[in-house]
Order: C-alpha cells, then sequence, then structure tokens
C-alpha cells in the first residue's frame, strides 16, 4: 500500500530504464508552501531503497544558474521523495529543467536520473502590480538628503510576508 497523498503529483524515474513520465508541475510564482510533489526513484521498474545515499534534486532556470536541493528518502516506501520547492526554487517565472543524483557516500560512486520540467508562471496579482520597465537593469543609487539607497525599478512590497520583489527587463 502506497503512503503517496494523491493531492500531490509523482515525478517517477528510472535508473535503468531511462524513463520519466510525462506529468504537467504548474506553480505559480507567488505560491508560498504550495509547491509540492513526490518523487520516486526505481531501478528497472524495482524499488530501491536509497536512504543511506545523498539524494539531491538539481535544478537550472531557464536563465542558466543553477541550484540544489537535498532530498530525503520517505520512512515507509523506498525510493520515494517528498520535495517542496521554496521560493528559492522557483522564483523566476519560466521553464525549469530538474534531474536527480543519487549519490554512494561510501564508494564515491553517483548516478543521475533523467530530466524532468516544471513551469512556474505569472498570475494576475502579479501581473497587474508590475510594469513591463524593458530596460533590462536597476540602477542603484544612494540619496545623501534621505541617509538611503535609491533603487530605481518597478518594485512590489508582498506585506504578508514583508518582501520586496523587484522586476527587471
Amino acid at each position: 500500500m502506497s503512503i503517496l497523498d494523491t493531492r500531490y503529483k509523482t515525478i517517477c524515474l528510472d535508473f535503468i530504464l531511462n524513463k520519466v513520465n510525462d506529468v504537467d508541475l504548474i506553480f505559480s510564482i507567488s505560491d508560498l508552501e504550495t509547491s509540492d510533489f513526490y518523487i520516486k526513484v526505481t531501478k528497472n521498474n524495482e524499488e530501491i531503497d536509497l536512504k543511506d545515499f545523498q539524494t539531491v534534486l538539481w535544478i537550472l532556470r531557464e536563465d542558466g544558474t543553477t541550484d540544489t536541493k537535498d532530498l530525503t528518502q520517505d520512512e515507509k516506501e523506498l525510493g520515494l521523495f517528498y520535495c517542496n520547492l521554496e521560493n528559492r526554487y522557483k522564483n523566476q517565472v519560466g521553464v525549469y529543467k530538474a534531474q536527480v543524483l543519487v549519490k554512494d557516500p561510501n564508494t564515491l560512486e553517483q548516478k543521475m536520473t533523467g530530466k524532468f520540467e516544471y513551469t512556474v508562471t505569472k498570475d494576475i496579482p502579479y501581473i497587474e502590480n508590475s510594469a513591463d520597465s524593458g530596460s533590462g537593469q536597476v540602477n542603484i543609487s544612494y540619496d545623501e538628503a534621505e541617509k538611503a539607497i535609491v533603487f530605481d525599478c518597478d518594485a512590489i512590497y508582498n506585506a504578508e510576508t514583508n518582501t520586496i520583489t523587484m522586476e527587471v527587463g
């Protein structure tokens, strides 16, 4: 009996068969604590125990930058990893590519799974509150009279999270 929460989608990756199921993972850029999914890693369609292995999700953004997220195998189901994408893993609108790296800490052998993708979209509040400046720049200056750093760009203040998001280009 699987412990999968059916509210979340599952990406299935197989080392030998090099298969990736086709699951549409779409998140809004303003989603908070709701970007959850499972990753199921198998070997030749068989469950494998990866609890003693270092398992890392590698993420490639459209702009070419990468990030990593450590994954921990579920205690009840072999090869199953719960993943919640915090904001830093979905902070740009676009298509992200991802792959799981599994590394044996004893032998240093490592294996990459096949790639999968997820999409981060703009939503209505994000679109309504940001204008397209087209400049692709943030001008930073110091206002001596105000004793403050001044950013010349489009910015959105989120009172709920007490954060400022700057739009460039």
